[in-house]
């Protein structure tokens, strides 16, 4: 008996996945534009002729064309990756998160997720053509897919793609990476709010009120909230004359003095909500000054020229990369902290150590090393080694940086803008 395709469960059963909302809801509509048997991006030459553009390795283009054929084979299993083709690529909706395939389901899963990207390609490039963007800053974007399907490679020794939701990001045309790092327009989510000295320039970051801050400067709930002495309460007063708060320091910590603003002298440029360029940091490059400045001015460039319609206020950034513990560490990894004293530094609600495992399971193993006996290679490894058996705990920050103040090398904010430089 023919499996029903109409029935988004059993299709997908098949893959041993269990269809999430967006599937089932949006599975009509698919439909549509199925046609079985010619499904475009599972031919021979389709995945060749997309890897060889992308520059994908000859090694995962052989394993990504394997699955194409055995999916190709398969009664229901075009007619998901389809689905999932139309929702990423056509459809305009947010994907949402997505299962993780099981590689015991079925021998496709391992890259199922990996051909829904590729069959993306000549619609981003098209679209993003349109924009007059240059097709090898949307060649250099996609080296996503092969990075992390190269990354489970060496963990696990299969390519494997298991994931796609951040990459609907990608294939619409919205991040870009641009050198060493990668782009995406985005929202502020954090409770500060920033202002600018008329006159000098300078800028300040002061807390919202109401929140729960510990001893030195950080939020009450990091680290898993195991501090839980020598903590105090923010507060911000605003008259039409005056705003009194706690500052941040550039360094990353709240301070439990107020400072009071004139708001004749200063004026606010960044609050909660507000439109930015968030930066995201991917696993492979060097972090080097020169990269990372480079990036950052190809970056105001680019969205200038190609997206004047978008709105954005600052360059931010939360990343286990943002640790200000960086700067006192022993030996400190020197590019980080090139890195870090090139932000505003902010504290990050609930902020831990669990990215800065996450980030560093290539250097020591998929699961939490044991520091006490760990042996170091790297300037990373040896910073967090020693710092973890000194009884430290890394953790997660944020920062902000204003194009006006984009001066990459002058550490901008640690040389104006220091909350005690304020009269």
């Amino acid at each position: 008996m023919s499996l029903d395709l109409r029935n988004p469960a059993a299709v997908c059963a098949v893959a041993g996945l269990e269809p999430p909302d967006v599937w089932r809801n949006s599975w009509p509509q698919s439909a549509r534009s199925f046609e079985p048997g010619n499904v475009f991006f599972l031919k021979p030459d389709y995945v060749a002729e997309t890897c060889a553009t992308l520059r994908i390795a000859p090694e995962l283009t052989a394993a990504l064309a394997n699955c194409a054929g055995v999916v190709a084979q398969d009664e229901a299993l075009p007619r998901l990756v389809w689905h999932l083709h139309w929702l990423l690529s056509l459809s305009g909706l947010d994907v949402g998160s997505w299962p993780a395939p099981s590689l015991e389901a079925h021998p496709a899963n391992a890259l199922l997720y990996g051909l829904v990207v590729l069959a993306g390609v000549p619609r981003m490039m098209e679209t993003n053509a349109a924009r007059g963007i240059d097709p090898e800053d949307s060649i250099e974007t996609l080296s996503d897919l092969e990075t992390w399907a190269t990354d489970y490679h060496t963990w696990e020794g299969v390519y494997r793609f298991p994931t796609v939701g951040w990459m609907q990001h990608h294939l619409r045309g919205r991040l870009f990476k641009l050198g060493r790092l990668e782009y995406l327009p985005g929202t502020y989510g954090h409770p500060f709010r920033w202002y600018r000295q008329r006159k000098t320039g300078a800028v300040v970051a002061l807390a919202q009120g109401g929140l729960l801050m510990r001893e030195d400067g950080q939020f009450a709930n990091a680290d898993d909230s195991a501090v839980r002495t020598g903590l105090w309460m923010t507060e911000l007063r605003e008259s039409e004359a005056k705003i009194t708060g706690h500052p941040c320091t550039p360094q990353g910590a709240v301070l439990p003095a107020t400072v009071t603003l004139d708001t004749a002298e200063w004026w606010e440029i960044l609050r909660q909500g507000d439109p930015v360029m968030t930066v995201h940091i991917p696993s492979k490059g060097r972090m080097g000054p020169e990269e990372c400045g480079a990036s950052f001015r190809r970056a105001v460039e680019f969205y200038g020229r190609h997206f004047p319609d978008v709105v954005w206020r600052a360059f931010t950034c939360h990343s286990w990369l943002l640790d200000p513990q960086f700067e006192q560490m022993d030996p400190a990894p020197p590019n980080i902290v090139a890195w870090l004293r090139e932000w505003y530094l902010h504290p990050a609600q609930g902020a831990n150590d669990q990215q800065t495992w996450e980030r560093t399971f290539d250097l020591f193993g998929r699961s939490q090393p044991d520091w006490q006996n760990a042996t170091p290679r790297t300037s990373i490894q040896r910073a967090l080694v020693s710092f973890v058996q000194q009884g430290g705990r890394p953790r997660s920050g944020a920062s902000v940086l204003f194009p006006e103040d984009l001066d990459w090398g002058a550490q901008t904010y640690r040389v104006a803008g220091h909350p005690g430089m304020i009269p």
